[in-house]
């Protein structure tokens, strides 16, 4: 029994080791504000992460993960960015654009 467990926290020690992490700052491009709740999303669609109301992220990204990551925020155009980017780039500016909502009248 005790064999299991030391094997089974080994396992678990080398899967978190084998993340990658990377801290990092969203801002308005125009006043240098921080986005808050903005989205850091990978390629899959469904793993990434989000700013606190600082505008800080940590992003937790798979050993080897070479993919993009898309930024994105309702009051900022949408931006794709490689890791490489993201590593070299502490801070992020983030250009305002404007989101157009469809009105909806359901029968």
């Amino acid at each position: 029994m005790r064999f299991y467990l030391i094997f089974l926290f080994g396992v678990l020690s080398l899967n978190s080791l084998a993340q990658q992490v990377i801290r990092g700052r969203l801002l308005d491009s125009l006043r240098l504000e921080p986005v808050a709740f903005a989205n850091l999303i990978l390629d899959d669609g469904i793993s990434g992460t989000t700013t606190g109301i600082d505008g800080y992220y940590e992003l937790r990204l798979p050993a080897g993960y070479s993919g993009t990551i898309l930024l994105s925020h309702v009051s900022y155009k949408r931006r794709h960015v490689t890791v490489t980017f993201l590593q070299q780039n502490e801070a992020i500016k983030l250009v305002p654009g404007t989101t157009i909502l469809q009105e909806f009248c359901g029968k």
